[in-house]
This record gives C-alpha cells, structure tokens and sequence, in this order.
C-alpha cells in the first residue's frame, strides 16, 4: 500500500511538473525577461574570464554605463542570472549572444532593432532555467504539504499552486520569480524538518546547516526572501527555548552560513561589506519611490486590503506599464489563454482563498505539533509584511503569499472534507 501511495504521488507530482514546462514557450513576453538576461554577463565576466575586478562594487562608477549595471547587480537577486548564464554557455554561447536591456522609454519597434529584445533560442534556454525551478518548486511545494497534514493536503496544495495562473505566468518567465519560488519553498521545508527535529530534540548539526545553505540560496535568489527566513529563524528559538544556550549557538551557525553563501555568491559585495548592504537599500528605496511616482500607488488603505485579498490567486498581470503593452504582446496573450496551459483562473473566488486559508491557519495552530506552527508563523508574518511594504498593485510582489495559501486552504480543504465524511457517516 505504502509503494503505490508513493507511485501515485510521484505520477501526480510529475504530471503537475509537466503541466509547468509545458507552457513555457507560450508565455507572453516582458521586458524585464530583456533586463535579466542582459544581467547574465555577469556570469562570462566571472566564470569565463575571471574578471572579479568588473563586478567588484564601486563609488562612484567610472561611467553610466557602469552605474546601471552595478544598480542592477546590486538590487536584484543572483542565482537567476547565474543560471541563464549557464544554460547558455552549455549552448556554446558567449557574452556577444546576450542582448542589451530593455528601454522602458523606447517603444517595441525600437528595442527590437537596437539589440534589447533577446533572440528566440536565446530566450527559450532563459526561461528554461526559472521554469524548471518553478517546477521543482511544485515537488518542493508537496512535500510541505505532506508534512503539515499529509497526503490530501500535499495532493490540493500542491495541484493548486502548480495550477495558479500568475505562478505559472511569472515562473516561466526568465526573471527571478523561478529561483525565489524554489528556494523560498526549500527553506519553508527544511524549516519545518528542523523545526519537528527541535521539538522532538533529535536535530543534528546536518539539520542546522542544511537550514543555512537553504536560507543563502534563498536571500541570492531575491533579497526579500529575508521575510520568509525571519519567522523561521526566530520559530526555531521558541521552539528550542528550554535549550536555549544551544539552541542560540546552533542558530547563529546556520545564520552565519546563510550570511556565508549569500556572499560567497555576490562578488560585488566582496570589496565592500559595509558601504554595499547601505547602497542597496537606498537604491531599492528609490526604485520603489520611482515605481509609486510613474504608476500611481495605493491611494487608501481599502485599496491595498482589496488588492492583498485579491492576488497572487486573481487574474493574472501580464503587464505592468499600459503603455504600449496591450497592443505588442495582444495577440501573445489570447494565443497563451486558448492553450489550456495558463492554469485555473478562479475569478471571483479568488476572495475565497483568504478565509479558506485563514481556517487553514487556525487549524494548524490547534494541531498537537507545535512544530508545524512554524508554517503559521510565516505565513503571518509575510502576510503583514507584504500589507505594510508593499507599495504599487502590482501581482508579482504578492507571489510570496501563493505557496503559503496554497497549502493552507488545502489543509483547510481537507479537514472540511474529513468532517463532512464523518458527518455523512452517521447519518
């Protein structure tokens, strides 16, 4: 019984993988797929030429030129750029094969004149490397699932994140979203591993650090991962306090890996540690700042309630600047829709997912395991942090949330459905 339960999962984890890869090469495009693979020089400028020197971080930047590129290098995540870098060296590309980055200012035409808009093989390998760590997430996602309340939770959540069209739409695309659904979810994981290891005091040293080799991939993936590796690190303190000299010790270990492989993977961060981490911010705030300012941000707070409650499950944003975007990617998009592999929209329901995930979440907080608490606690805290942070409504900044509601409301499924068999039964 145990071999085929397992049978079945593997098959069904499969199809949902599939499903992902499938609609790849029908994504829309976005002009930040251009900006990303633009950034994978980097990758030729370190692994092909050993020039450390070219992304170490400066200040002032000699020139322009230079100053877009250390913004970008220092704002954005790594391992997205890493891997499109890889996948075309595997290509027998060189940095010549990459093209420039998008100009928001310059219309369609123009960019695909001037070299901005990447060639079709060029893209095809790009968004390769995000959708097959979009799909492992979904193998990654299950397993989460199983964990917090078995298999009909591992089967509905992972079926309704892999089946989530702005899942789909933004991992197959060649930006960081890939990478950050991957890892992020990797964390949650071997959080939740650790965090039933603390509670049971059987964790091991392997434990410890596996967490902070899962928490740096997942702050190179994309910084704001660190709202998701916050309420991990300080679950595992509560939950390991009657140990708390230890328990402190063996955290600040994994903290420190997790620091440790962060850097390891930015280089332009290797010259200068103090002023670096001070620039980033500021840049970020800017680019934020520059967003609100040239799209317009929440003008109340019901806004941004409605907004929160409505995504990352509504319909999905295929653009974000309508400038131009309805009309170049038009006919991509009715072709994307009519293939049957852009997911389940859910409409209107789609404000059903917060109060079923709600029940999920009360539901794991009076389960016997207080370890599976850990799971509640980040999905509050991402929760508040993406209400209070974010500044436009725009879909991808909520994508952190897909996940996490995605195996709540399965558990939340679940238990309904335990209940309302029992109740048929005694009837």
């Amino acid at each position: 019984m145990r071999f085929r339960q397992r049978l079945l999962d593997a098959l069904y984890t499969s199809a949902l993988v599939m499903y992902v890869v499938a609609g790849m090469a029908a994504v829309p495009f976005h002009g930040d797929e251009s900006t990303i693979i633009y950034m994978s020089r980097d990758w030729f400028q370190l692994v092909g030429e050993g020039d450390l020197q070219s992304v170490f971080f400066r200040n002032p930047p000699p020139d322009p030129h230079a100053a877009t590129d250390q913004q970008l290098r220092l704002v954005n995540g790594v391992l997205s750029k890493y891997a499109i870098g890889l996948g075309a060296s595997l290509m027998g590309w060189t940095s010549n094969d990459i093209n420039e980055q998008w100009l928001w200012g310059a219309d369609w035409d123009f960019n695909a004149r001037t070299g901005h808009i990447p060639a079709m093989p060029l893209l095809f390998v790009s968004r390769l490397t995000s959708t097959l760590m979009t799909a492992l997430s979904v193998a990654v996602v299950f397993a989460v699932g199983q964990q917090i309340g078995g298999r009909s939770t591992a089967w509905i959540g992972a079926g309704a994140y892999a089946l989530t069209p702005a899942v789909l739409l933004n991992g197959r695309r060649a930006v960081f979203e890939g990478a950050t659904f991957l890892f992020s979810a990797l964390a949650i994981w071997v959080g939740l591993i650790l965090a039933r290891h603390v509670w049971r005091k059987r964790e091991s040293w392997r434990d410890w650090l596996t967490l902070g080799v899962a928490s740096g991939l997942a702050l190179a993936a994309k910084h704001t991962a660190v709202i998701v590796l916050v309420p991990i690190f300080v679950s595992l303190v509560v939950l390991g306090w009657r140990r708390w000299l230890q328990t402190a010790f063996r955290l600040g270990v994994a903290a420190l890996l997790a620091i440790g492989v962060f850097l390891a993977l930015n280089p332009a961060w290797w010259n200068a540690p103090l002023q670096a981490p001070r620039e980033v911010l500021r840049l970020r705030q800017a680019l934020l700042a520059g967003q609100t300012a040239a799209y317009g941000g929440y003008k109340s707070l019901s806004e941004r309630a409605l907004t929160l409650l409505r995504e990352p499950f509504g319909d999905p944003q295929y653009y974000e600047d309508r400038k131009g975007w309805p009309d170049w990617i038009g006919g991509q998009i009715v072709a994307y829709e009519t293939s049957g592999l852009a997911g389940i929209r859910l409409g209107a329901l789609s404000f059903l997912v917060v109060p079923l995930a709600a029940f999920g979440l009360y539901v794991l907080l009076g389960s016997p395991g207080r370890w599976r608490r850990l799971l509640a606690a980040v999905s509050v805290f991402v929760f508040m942090m993406i209400f209070l942070l974010t500044p436009v409504p725009w879909q991808r900044y909520y994508l952190p949330l897909a996940a996490l509601w995605a195996v709540l409301s399965a558990l939340a499924l679940s238990v309904l459905a335990q209940r309302l068999h029992k109740d048929l039964r005694h009837v």
